[in-house]
């Protein structure tokens, strides 16, 4: 008699475990508490964030976060800033995926934010020649030096699909020996569905990610792309704000998501940002036409986890595009007064840490042509090229 075909082992993880791991890594860290004293947050903190860290309880294993917003507003500076101090706090490696940006951008914005030169430094001009800029290029690999190891950038293809990102955590994973790590991707509409499902193709890639995240056991940062419309609001002063409904190519964001956050420019607070650059600028006798460009952005906490502390709506940043730097200003106040003392406060100091120059008057330049006419609407950056005669060209956005 024939015997049966034996069916081939299941190499794959599998979805029904017992419950005996999962125990013991609670009594560890139960373990752990009782040695270091109460954790601060569920999931795992970053130094540099820590109001955001606060309001959401730290990122945390299995859960899918997704900050939604423009390129225009810095969102891949935001995500890469987040990396970094993830790395810093946590000593755990994170995979940054990118499907706009080569891993060559990203480290010479790496560079610039390190080092505090400004992008067209960075990118253009002569720097080991110049003994000023060259020790800065030291300190900033120093700098790289602490996480350059935790931190893998990885260009996404147009290809790829929630299963060979799953492949490239597994892959890292044991390379690394270890299952702690964090997976950043910049951006979900960039995901190639897996398959048709009769599902919208990006509600499908949304829920495949948040699939990965509780089955991996690992906490997922997407970013998200919004719609024309929403970057069109996000251009205007009014109450109307970017949230998750402008993703683009997804139904209902909030639905799908675990924690979902939508970042929007806060015209106001820019526009008093930019007139306190121009007070500082004419206390130093610097250039108050050309000012350097920096940007207030509000976080919306749309969508958070259970057993977040959020007693707010929001959290600001202080966003540069030209060197890639993010500050955390913290909780948005609601009185104006307090607000803009505080950003003042933030840009005294960038500049008693010399991470915030101003330029020197340029006699060539024409007020029309200034960033004070009101046309300019490049990303804000922290320009360290004080002394310069020519006008300082206008760095190409890519837009995602």
């Amino acid at each position: 008699m024939q015997q049966p075909v034996q069916p081939a082992v299941d190499t794959k993880p599998k979805r029904i475990e017992s419950i005996v791991t999962p125990l013991k890594e609670i009594l560890k860290d139960f373990e752990v508490r009782e040695a270091k004293g109460r954790r601060p947050y569920i999931g795992f903190g970053c130094t540099h964030f820590p109001d955001t860290s606060q309001a959401l309880s730290g990122f945390r294993k299995g859960v899918l976060h997704v900050i939604n917003g423009s390129a225009r507003r810095g969102r891949t500076q935001v995500l890469l800033e987040l990396a970094i101090s993830y790395i810093k706090t946590n000593k755990q490696p994170v995979l940054f995926l990118s499907f706009h940006r080569p891993p060559r951008e990203l480290l010479f914005e790496l560079l610039s934010r390190e080092s505090g030169m400004d992008m067209e430094t960075v990118h253009y001009k002569k720097v080991v020649g110049d003994s000023s800029r060259k020790e800065k290029l030291k300190t900033s690999l120093d700098r790289l030096a602490k996480y350059q190891s935790y931190l893998h950038l990885i260009t996404g293809a147009q290809t790829d699909t929630t299963s060979q990102i799953e492949k490239l955590v597994h892959e890292i994973r044991a390379a690394l020996k270890t299952r702690d790590i964090l997976l950043v991707v910049d951006s979900l509409q960039s995901i190639a569905p897996s398959a048709h499902s009769g599902f919208n193709p990006g509600d499908t890639v949304v829920r495949s990610m948040k699939s990965m995240a509780m089955h991996l056991d690992i906490p997922i940062i997407l970013g998200s792309e919004i719609s024309q419309a929403g970057e069109e609001l996000d251009e205007k002063e009014g109450r109307d704000r970017v949230n998750l409904s402008h993703a683009t190519g997804i139904s209902s964001l909030s639905d799908l998501t675990d924690v979902g956050i939508s970042m929007t420019k806060n015209h106001i607070d820019s526009l008093e940002l930019k007139k306190l650059l121009a007070k500082q600028a004419e206390n130093l006798g610097k250039d108050q036409i050309r000012l350097p460009e920096l940007e207030v952005v509000d976080l919306l906490l749309e969508k958070v986890c259970r057993g977040a502390m959020v007693s707010h709506q929001a959290i600001q940043l202080m966003v540069s595009q030209q060197n890639g730097k993010v500050l955390e200003l913290g909780v948005k106040l609601s009185e104006d007064i307090h607000r803009f003392h505080r950003i003042e406060k933030s840009i005294l100091n960038l500049i008693e840490r010399q991470e915030i120059e101003f330029y020197e008057f340029d006699p060539n330049a024409s007020p029309s042509s200034s960033s004070a006419s009101g046309t300019d609407t490049a990303m804000p950056g922290m320009p360290s090229a004080a002394g310069m005669v020519k006008p300082k060209p206008k760095i190409a956005l890519r837009k995602d």
